[in-house]
């Protein structure tokens, strides 16, 4: 398996497959030679998983050719699924399949990605999925996603995730082939419902954070939590997704585990925003990319088109380009028409 991307999440799923299958040779690429020389040196990335040991076996590499085509050259009489992981922000997915398409001869059996989000292009909203058809349409590609915090992944805590892709029975084969000591992946061909609850789960982390840091209780984050699961459902429904899928890891698990989990960066942003703290010194100062951020103004855009409302998301979107305060905010969804709940999916 090859990782491209040692942020947070790419190091910690590389290092833990690495741990949970010893005789598998695992690469992690970076773009930053300084992060890579400081991963070779000490297995640490104290940048995005600060006192966590990352497996020793790790293969690490800054050139992208130079890795890819070493990878391939190891792993070329290797049996079993020959696996390239995409685990850079939804921003940087445009680049990174467009050097890997200069590549002579890439071979893989499947890309899968573990980015969350959409991307604006000049042909409208994109997500990952068509993103990476684009470049690669005769790959199978696949999306894996659901409740999984990098620090208690690397961490070697157990996890469960989804994998997700239009054929079924290969989901199943790189489920089968991932699925370790400590975690779990069920397979699913909802990659529609699976790409759109991983986007949205963020942006309700966002209203979630507000919540909290207004300190409006318990209650009422569970409200918030609900209706943005509703919310995304609707949303989700419109755009072909099955409903089932709402209910899963991949949603549910994920949105539960992002709105209420202190290492939830999204959160983060929405907990300083109630702060009265301004979005560019938080993006500025977190470390990390909060893809809530740039992914809600997408997804309003998607529910426009299709008639749909998605009043939190709204909301969100409002706050976040200063048109309302955090408190205006959820004024606004508390003082919205009364309906019956039984519509929330229709």
């Amino acid at each position: 398996m090859l990782v491209l991307g040692a942020g947070a999440w790419g190091s910690a799923f590389a290092s833990r497959i690495s741990n949970g299958h010893p005789d598998a040779n695992i690469y992690l690429w970076a773009r930053n030679t300084d992060h890579v020389a400081k991963l070779k040196s000490n297995g640490f990335n104290e940048k995005y998983l600060s006192g966590i040991k990352l497996s020793e076996k790790l293969i690490y590499g800054s050139d992208l050719d130079e890795t890819v085509k070493n990878w391939i050259k190891v792993n070329e009489n290797a049996n079993g699924l020959k696996i390239l992981v995409l685990a850079v922000p939804v921003s940087g997915i445009l680049e990174v399949c467009s050097n890997l398409k200069k590549i002579d001869q890439l071979k893989c059996s499947c890309i899968l990605w573990l980015c969350k989000g959409s991307l604006k292009t000049p042909e409208g909203v994109l997500w990952p999925s068509q993103v990476i058809k684009k470049f690669f349409p005769s790959f199978f590609s696949l999306a894996l996603s659901g409740p999984s915090f990098a620090q208690e992944v690397a961490s070697g805590l157990p996890f469960a995730l989804t994998c997700a892709g239009v054929n079924l029975n290969y989901a199943r084969k790189v489920a089968k082939a991932l699925t370790c000591d400590g975690l779990r992946i069920y397979s699913s061909v909802d990659l529609v419902g699976v790409e759109l609850a991983g986007a949205m789960k963020n942006v309700l982390a966002i209203a979630a954070g507000v919540c909290d840091g207004m300190n409006l209780g318990l209650n009422a984050r569970a409200s918030l939590i609900t209706r943005g699961l509703s919310e995304t459902a609707r949303l989700g429904i419109a755009l072909g997704a099955k409903k089932e899928t709402f209910f899963g890891l991949a949603a549910l698990g994920d949105l539960v585990l992002t709105t209420t989990g202190d290492l939830s960066r999204n959160r983060k942003v929405g907990l300083r925003l109630a702060e009265g703290e301004g979005l560019e010194s938080i993006l500025n100062s977190l470390g990390h990319v909060a893809e809530g951020v740039a992914t809600a103004p997408l997804l309003l855009e998607l529910a426009t088109n299709k008639s749909v409302e998605i009043p939190i998301t709204k909301s969100v979107c409002d706050l976040l380009e200063g048109k309302i305060s955090p408190k205006q905010a959820l004024n606004n969804l508390l003082s919205r028409d009364l309906s019956d709940e039984n519509k929330a999916l229709h």
